[in-house]
């Protein structure tokens, strides 16, 4: 065969999808005081699970433990993509140096262990977030780092425990990233994370809109493609914008 099982590894299968509730299969079934999560199109550095079991060991307070996942490109990184997009294609780097996660700081579900005893602690993962079938839902992740905080576990980032991540061919593009973004703004919703107010959103659709040609200040403006990653970082938070006013919002920006 071309792949074999480890003496103490075991394959599970489900027949229903979901990667949340996958992740909560296997927590379910896991035996080891961590239970830790990589993604099938990942490979992780050869000293990945030492480097998670060392965290825990010397960290008695952290619940979860996650470090860098590195890009590997089908073709050429885009030129295009905005240093503060590159987390939607799941890039993480967090710096050189253990440490606690900051605020608005994350860690990736490729790279990503948690003590098993807290997670199972939390319910696991929600089962309406993460990735369904074609659905870019998210959000899982935050949901249990958030759990786990209110018991008082700590986050933290271990630069060591590296995973190189396959970032695949149809997702390196300006139109995948525009469904990402607004499926991302979807997922604050159902998880209670909105991130913008009405006033806000009104605000970044404007200044994006603003220097377009006047053919272009309408729905149209927000699909097309740029090479500059300034400008398109621009529109995909107008695409953002228009997503929260139409999903939480709603409302004529002229009433009084």
């Amino acid at each position: 065969p071309l792949f074999r099982s480890p003496a103490n590894g075991r394959l599970l299968f489900d027949r229903v999808p979901g990667l949340s509730r996958a992740r909560n299969a296997g927590l379910r079934e896991a035996k080891g005081r961590i239970v830790a999560y990589i993604d099938d199109d990942a490979v992780a550095t050869p000293d990945w699970c030492a480097s998670l079991i060392r965290a825990f060991d010397e960290l008695p307070d952290a619940g979860t433990v996650g470090g860098p996942v590195e890009p590997i490109w089908a073709g050429d990184a885009p030129t295009w993509l905005h240093k503060w997009q590159r987390g939607f294609l799941t890039i993480v780097d967090h710096g050189e140096h253990r440490r606690a996660l900051k605020e608005n700081e994350w860690l990736a579900g490729t790279n990503v262990a948690f003590r098993t005893a807290a997670l199972a602690e939390t319910g696991g993962f929600n089962e309406a977030l993460g990735r369904i079938g074609m659905s870019l839902l998210s959000n899982e992740e935050l949901a249990v780092a958030n759990a786990l905080k209110e018991r008082g576990y700590v986050s933290y980032y271990e630069p060591e425990a590296r995973v190189l991540h396959r970032v695949h061919g149809d997702r390196a593009t300006q139109q995948w990233l525009r469904r990402r973004i607004a499926w991302q703004v979807i997922s604050d919703l159902l998880s209670g994370t909105p991130k913008m107010q009405g006033d806000i959103c009104w605000k970044r659709l404007a200044e994006y809109q603003r220097p377009l040609p006047p053919e272009m200040r309408g729905v149209r403006g927000l699909f097309l493609n740029t090479p500059d990653p300034d400008v398109f970082y621009k529109q995909c938070e107008a695409l953002e914008a228009v997503m929260y006013l139409a999903l939480s919002d709603g409302r004529d920006p002229e009433a009084k």
